[in-house]
This record gives C-alpha cells, structure tokens and sequence, in this order.
C-alpha cells in the first residue's frame, strides 16, 4: 500500500527523506529489543508485549501548498483509503486496512466537495470504526499556543 504521489510532500530535500528512512529503519530493526525476550510457546505470546502501528497524516496547513492543494489531497486520501478499507473488509480485523484522520477539517472537506452518498460512505467508516476523527479541527499543539487561543 502507498500513498498516493500527489499527497506526498514535494518540497521536502531528499537528504531529510533518505534520514527519516534511516530513523525508520533504525527503530524497525531495534524493535525486538523493544519488544522484550523471543516468545517461545502460544502461552508466552499471550503475555508478550505488542507494538501497535496507526496510518495518519499530519497536516501542516498551508505549510507545503495553498488551500486548494491541501482540499485535493484530503479528498484523495479519503477516497484512497476508503477503497482500501472495502478492499480489506474481509479480512481478519488486525489486517484490515483503517485510517486517522488528524483534524474534522477532513471530514467537513470531504462533505463539501463530495456527494451525499460518498459522504455516507465515510461516516459510515467513522461509525464501524475504520477511520477516526478527532473534536478538534486541524492538529493543535497546546504547548506552542497560548492559553486565550487553547480556551
């Protein structure tokens, strides 16, 4: 599965791709130290520890493109992965495809330059859980912001 090429960030130098690509890989081959000693028998597994993996995408609004660029990306990242969803809903549910999204800015997107029955479609996602949303309408970082803006 990949992100489709328009939703990535052009603008980001290739050095910073080729570190964070080091970073990853740097945390996926630890991630057995992390995650405690070999299982050895199905009893053990129950009590071993687990690393939980979420799809998201933070948004920089109006960091990397204007307002129509970041309005073509959600409505295509949504419809993207609402097709992965339907394409993996038969699957046991730890291999199902789900995504996050980071701000209800997506979702009043979504409704506003969709149809009604593409919008139900995404609700109903919302609603069995294969794609979450939080309160909040874009990405807040309390701790840059002051407290009036916070209230």
């Amino acid at each position: 599965m990949s992100i489709p090429l328009k939703c990535r960030r052009r603008d980001m130098p290739t050095p910073w791709v080729l570190c964070l690509g080091m970073l990853l890989l740097g945390l996926c081959r630890t991630a057995p130290a992390l995650a405690g000693p070999p299982v050895t028998s199905p009893a053990e597994s129950l009590s071993g520890k687990r690393v939980y993996l979420a799809p998201d995408d933070h948004t920089d609004y109006l960091w990397s493109q204007d307002e129509e660029g970041y309005r073509a990306a959600f409505l295509e990242m949504l419809d993207y992965y609402l097709d992965q969803i339907d394409a993996t809903i038969g699957d046991p549910s730890p291999y199902q495809a789900r995504w996050n999204c980071d701000g209800s800015f997506w979702l009043w997107t979504y409704e506003k330059n969709r149809t009604a029955a593409q919008f139900e479609r995404l609700i109903g996602r919302v609603r069995d859980g294969h794609i979450s949303v939080p309160m909040t309408a874009l990405v807040c970082c309390y701790g840059g912001q002051p407290v009036e803006a916070v209230l």
